[in-house]
């Protein structure tokens, strides 16, 4: 059997479904981390968002 061509599978959510501030980071989903002296909470979440762009 031969497969044609390749399948990209996404293997996360991009739901923001958690975000909280500590030691200095805005967590997401308690796997993406973004420094809070770079980053607001909302450009924490539009960064998200756009990881993959």
């Amino acid at each position: 059997m031969a497969i044609a061509g390749s399948m990209t599978i996404r293997i996360y959510s991009s739901e923001i479904r958690e975000v909280y501030h500590d030691l200095g980071y805005w967590i997401i989903n308690q796997t993406y981390w973004y420094p809070d002296d770079k980053y607001t909470e909302e450009t924490a979440r539009e960064a998200f968002l756009n990881r993959d762009k």
